[in-house]
């Protein structure tokens, strides 16, 4: 009886570690899952693939469609490493940057090698897709945690966005990570995971004896 209990105990413990998926079927990249862009008006579609992930950006706007990955949990727009694509009457463009800062000077091509880029325009909405390996660039993508900030904007062409919002999510599970603020008589997600990390550790050392 004792064994089966902390068999239980264990597979309680693993349930800890492996996130339930919650997983929006995308519908525009086949086999991947779809995030809302936090307010910004942009729906992130992507699927994740052995060393790369792709996206598929939609927003609203006959402009550019955007997307900034930038340290895990950092609020601000830079510095970071983004992505932007527009289709013009003329051209259709998209392409890595390195963001530095809100000056034009700040603004640089990056770079990082994309595959698989396309634009299109769709009854007034603009999808912009590509893909990029998880360790390209200066901050590489880490599925299970990371920070982007998406926009887009009116014109082709890199100027201010109309909407913007931050993402942190959990790519694995297709789910945000909300991070709440740790509040006084309420144990923080670290400390919860501390405790777990020693209780699973204290099973699996009474199994072994």
């Amino acid at each position: 009886m004792l064994h089966r209990a902390l068999v239980v105990a264990a597979t309680a413990c693993l349930a800890v570690f492996v996130p339930a998926s919650a997983c929006v079927p995308s519908s525009v990249v086949p086999g991947g899952c779809e995030l809302d862009g936090g307010g910004s008006g942009v729906a992130v579609h992507y699927r994740l693939q052995a060393e790369s992930v792709t996206f598929a950006l939609s927003a609203p706007t006959t402009g550019y469609v955007s997307l900034a990955i930038v340290p895990t949990g950092q609020r601000c727009m830079f510095p970071a490493d983004a992505v932007a694509g527009w289709m013009g009457e003329t051209d259709t463009a998209v392409v890595a940057y390195q963001l530095n800062g809100y000056l034009p000077m700040d603004v640089l091509a990056s770079g990082v090698r994309l595959s698989n880029t396309s634009a299109c325009e769709t009854d007034g909405a603009t999808t912009v897709r590509f893909s990029r390996r998880y360790d390209a660039g200066r901050y590489p993508i880490s599925p299970s945690d990371v920070t982007f900030h998406v926009a887009h904007g009116p014109s082709d062409g890199l100027t201010a966005h109309t909407a913007a919002g931050t993402v942190r999510a959990n790519l694995f599970a297709g789910s945000p990570r909300p991070d709440p603020p740790a509040r006084a008589g309420n144990a923080t997600r670290s400390e919860l995971m501390s405790v777990a990390v020693f209780s699973c550790a204290a099973i699996a050392a009474m199994m072994i004896m």
